[in-house]
């Protein structure tokens, strides 16, 4: 498989991307952006929607619809080869629609994360919060995979946590260290590029659920016009009324135990979509359904839950829902195609490294029958140079039992080169090989 598979992953039916595309002003407005600056529509939404998303304040949450309540922390992965134009699709949603209210944080260690909101004074020893929403992002999958791949590395396992608002940090000894973030206190985006055939960082976690955690867009898309329009103007979202800043709201990082995060607000669910969830819940918890689909699932309502912010709205309904199974449709797409390409790749390497290997083991092979042969050979004209008897000649057979079981069939070899090579024997030794020979 070529990389030009990943830019047929949006390739499905030309009458439903034009349907959801068409479906919204802002939708209309992203794809119109996007294709003015060169980028993928999808790519561009992806990071449009994790922005939005980076807008909410961390009080506000999904219905306990499975389990506790839900957080809108969403991952975005921009797919495709090098030059797709992954940064290029980042730039534009940042340009395309207004969010603010949050910093762009490059992804590091698990450690580094809860720091980016807060640390531990010395002095009073409180937490003191910087920010309240942050995204981070990395434009290389191979900056993931450096960081992951430490020795007592915990990106993996934080990332986990942050997806759904869990608790970050760790227990240090060391006071200063324990920066513990509790659960839906921050809001987080993340937002990935990725090379297909470097995507084992994160296909690989697919025992943990990393992958279905993600929302996975194509950085091509066929449909971008040679002469796209002017850029529209950026777009404004509806002014949003929260019952919480979005950031710290004391002056200077002043020092705050999470109090400042605000009364818990909860976004409205249509209930034809909290019954789709619970049945599929149903049948995962009864040995039915597959276990990791709830993240899947989980992801289609963040989907639904950003569009329905982008619209203004604080109620996700079945339309939300209907066109984030859409969003959802792509990524699926692009994900199975980007673990076909990296398995064709791994087969590729396999079959080199196969055939490096078998060219070592023959080799390693001959050295070593060449070796044997030359000890052999080296035995063969030590034994001619004392006969077994006085005025006797070795016979063939004679010689030939003076060796290993698991050397006579090379003594047949040796024994005929040697007769086939006189010049390296002696006038008696030469004698007694060709009677040995015959």
């Amino acid at each position: 498989m070529t990389e030009t598979r990943v830019a047929d992953a949006a390739r499905f039916d030309e009458i439903v991307q034009n349907e959801f595309w068409s479906a919204r002003s802002e939708l209309a407005h992203i794809k119109a952006f996007a294709h003015a600056r060169m980028c993928s529509p999808w790519a561009v939404l992806a990071v449009v929607l994790t922005r939005i998303a980076c807008t909410v304040p961390p009080n506000v949450v999904l219905p306990p619809i499975v389990g506790g309540d839900g957080g809108l922390n969403l991952f975005a992965g921009l797919v495709g080869p090098s030059g797709s134009g992954k940064s290029g699709a980042i730039n534009a949603a940042r340009d395309a629609v207004v969010t603010e209210g949050f910093p762009t944080v490059p992804l590091g260690s698990g450690e580094g994360i809860s720091r980016s909101y807060a640390y531990r004074s010395t002095k009073t020893q409180q937490l003191v919060w910087l920010e309240r929403s942050v995204l981070f992002t990395a434009t290389e999958v191979d900056a993931l995979s450096a960081l992951d791949g430490r020795q007592g590395a915990t990106l993996g396992a934080q990332m986990r946590e942050m997806f759904n608002g869990g608790e970050l940090g760790f227990g240090y000894a060391s006071v200063e260290k324990r920066v513990i973030l509790p659960e839906h206190s921050y809001r987080a985006g993340v937002i990935v590029g990725i090379q297909p055939g470097r995507a084992a960082v994160l296909l690989d976690g697919e025992a943990g659920g990393m992958p279905q955690r993600f929302l996975f867009m194509p950085s091509t898309d066929p449909t971008i016009p040679r002469y796209p329009d002017p850029a529209p103007t950026i777009w404004t979202p509806p002014r949003m009324h929260w019952a919480a800043p979005r950031n710290n709201p004391f002056p200077e990082g002043e020092a705050d135990t999470g109090r400042a995060v605000g009364p818990r607000e909860e976004l409205w669910v249509d209930p034809l979509i909290v019954d789709g969830i619970q049945k599929a819940a149903h049948q995962r918890a009864t040995g039915i359904g597959q276990p990791l689909d709830g993240h899947a699932l989980l992801v289609r309502l963040k989907v639904a839950a950003a569009l329905s912010v982008l619209a203004g709205r604080k109620m996700i309904r079945d339309h939300d829902w209907d066109l984030a199974g859409t969003v959802m449709a792509v990524s699926d797409t692009t994900r199975l195609a980007m673990q076909a390409q990296l398995e064709n790749a791994r087969t590729a390497i396999s079959e080199r490294l196969g055939t490096a290997e078998g060219i070592r083991r023959a080799t390693a092979d001959e050295v070593s029958a060449l070796h044997t042969e030359v000890r052999i050979a080296g035995a063969i004209t030590k034994k001619l140079q004392t006969p077994p008897a006085p005025g006797m000649l070795w016979s063939r057979s004679a010689l030939r039992k003076t060796f290993a079981y698991r050397d006579r069939d090379t003594f047949d070899t040796v024994l005929t080169d040697m007769f086939n090579s006189p010049q390296d024997l002696t006038n008696a030794q030469m004698a007694a090989a060709t009677r040995i020979a015959s």
